[in-house]
């Protein structure tokens, strides 16, 4: 299963060269909680990390449709609950 989420890393990275090559602006790195976003002209995508012990529900800036790269789901809104020990790889869909 390890290999399997790694290799997974590595096409989200390979699909979305905005991961690798677009600028980049850190929101949140407060205790265990890390929020950047990576971009350029065309693509936005949202990195969300919580390293906490407990759920948390993070902000985003704005209310948008994202797209969960992870694991595919979709949601509208600003407000992302996530689990503990986990991650989310966000990408906005409305622009």
């Amino acid at each position: 299963p390890l290999f399997n989420f790694y290799k997974k890393l590595i096409r989200i990275r390979k699909e979305n060269p905005v991961l690798s090559n677009g600028s980049i602006d850190f929101i949140t790195a407060e205790g265990k909680t890390l929020i950047y976003k990576r971009y350029d002209k065309k693509t936005q995508i949202w990195v969300l990390f919580n390293l906490d012990t407990k759920k948390q529900s993070l902000k985003l800036p704005e209310k948008r449709n994202y797209f969960n790269l992870l694991d595919g789901k979709i949601f509208y809104g600003n407000s992302f609950t996530i689990n503990s020990l986990s991650g989310a790889i966000l990408k906005i869909m409305d622009k």
